[in-house]
């Protein structure tokens, strides 16, 4: 019996650390688009999460992997990582085709992809995902993804 308040407390506490990382990630992630130094910080704090036990988080390492590439000079260099990224991201929404998350990193990226790569398809379609199931999702998700989406509308 005394197992239970244990495994309460090691739940709680696992949930409460979890809970602190990922909202980490997402402020580094907001930061990150405009600023060299944190996209290698969210880079290097998503780099050990894997697509299988971790798809968010590693969703937001190959955000990470994409700003940086922003910044190189290497236009060839740019193009392999960008089609590289693009191509995991879009593996890991149908492998994950019910996160809101991912889906709103996708939106992001191929909102902001030149159009002259091709990369747009999914826009309207993961649009309309999110805003049809914000609602549903977490309060911190929400208050993450929603002024991002005001800031885009205005």
């Amino acid at each position: 019996m005394r197992l239970v308040p244990l495994f309460i407390f090691f739940f709680l506490f696992t949930f409460k650390i979890y809970s602190n990382n990922i909202n980490e990630i997402r402020m580094l992630y907001i930061k990150a688009y405009e600023n060299i130094e944190f996209s290698y910080k969210l880079e290097s704090i998503t780099k050990n999460y894997n697509k299988v036990n971790n798809p968010v988080e590693f969703s937001y390492n190959i955000s990470a992997q994409l700003f940086i590439s922003k910044h190189l000079k290497n236009p060839v260099k740019k193009l392999y990582i960008f089609n590289n990224c693009t191509k995991e991201l879009d593996k890991i929404i149908s492998e994950n085709p019910n996160s809101i998350e991912i889906r709103f990193l996708r939106y992001l990226v191929q909102l902001n992809a030149p159009r002259l790569l091709g990369y747009y398809n999914n826009l309207k379609m993961d649009y309309d995902f999110i805003v049809g199931n914000i609602n549903n999702s977490n309060k911190d998700l929400r208050d993450f993804i929603l002024p991002i989406f005001k800031k885009i509308d205005s």
